[in-house]
């Protein structure tokens, strides 16, 4: 089962990465950037908005397990 703490953390980096989205959104639309630092902001921007993807898949998935009355306990994947 997931540790506790780890899913905490994942939970505070997603609010984290969220918060840091509006910010690079907020300066991009204001429009005085020049476009290196436009292009710069927006690949920071697409990287924390994957991530914030993954942590929101995960945790539908967990939703979703519960719902279906499944455990949450993981198992180590072990390649053949």
């Amino acid at each position: 089962m997931e540790a506790r703490g780890s899913g905490l953390a994942k939970k505070n980096a997603y609010e984290k990465n969220m918060k840091r989205l509006e910010e690079i959104t907020e300066k991009i639309e204001q429009g005085e950037l020049d476009l290196d630092k436009t292009v710069e902001l927006f690949e920071e921007g697409t990287k924390l908005a994957g991530e914030c993807h993954e942590f929101l898949n995960s945790t539908e998935l967990k939703i979703n397990k519960l719902i279906n009355g499944e455990t949450l306990e993981t198992t180590e994947f072990k390649p053949e």
